[in-house]
């Protein structure tokens, strides 16, 4: 068995959940796409942007990690429990990294190539870890700072369950169904 065979696993449920967003709105014109519900909401191309740029910020662009990850400051383990909280129990914050914000520029078809693009990355560079760079500080997250591969991997879950929600009550809001909150 792979070191990394726990890892895999929750790529593979990530990856499942990208989809799941990705299908819930593939159906949609671009225009309906771009709507925003309420004047200071996002879209549903914004929302999927946004959860992109986050990845990237990370990850890097490559799903390969980010030069000087390897940096921890003596708190990181008590803001990764603070950042679990509140992407977990959904307490609204502002994006922390300006680069993480979207820009409106990119479309679905481009978002979904580059957001698949890098797990394809992530996944190679995985399986290419022994078990010491399993456990090494290679992401780095902008509030955070360095994380170990599992912790990226359960962050970015639990930030695309938070996004998921959103983006279902903006398709409901951009369909007709109900105000996006």
């Amino acid at each position: 068995m792979h070191p990394a065979a726990h890892l895999f696993a929750r790529l593979d449920a990530v990856e499942a959940l990208r989809e799941d967003l990705l299908d819930a709105v593939r159906p949609l014109d671009a225009d309906l796409l771009r709507v925003r519900p309420e004047p200071t909401s996002w879209s549903l191309v914004e929302i999927l942007e946004h959860l992109v740029r986050a990845e990237e910020t990370v990850l890097g662009p490559e799903g390969t990690g980010v030069e000087g990850a390897a940096r921890a400051g003596p708190g990181s383990r008590i803001l990764y429990g603070v950042v679990w909280a509140i992407l977990r129990l959904g307490i609204p914050v502002q994006v922390p990294a300006a680069e993480m914000r979207p820009r409106g520029e990119v479309g679905l078809a481009d978002l979904t190539e580059e957001w698949r693009a890098r797990h394809l990355g992530l996944r190679r560079y995985l399986k290419g870890l022994d078990p010491g760079g399993l456990r090494r500080p290679v992401f780095a997250h902008p509030v955070i700072g360095s994380l170990r591969p599992r912790e990226a991997l359960v962050l970015g879950e639990i930030h695309l369950r938070r996004h998921q929600g959103q983006l279902h009550r903006t398709r409901a809001a951009v369909l007709g169904g109900g105000a996006a909150t």
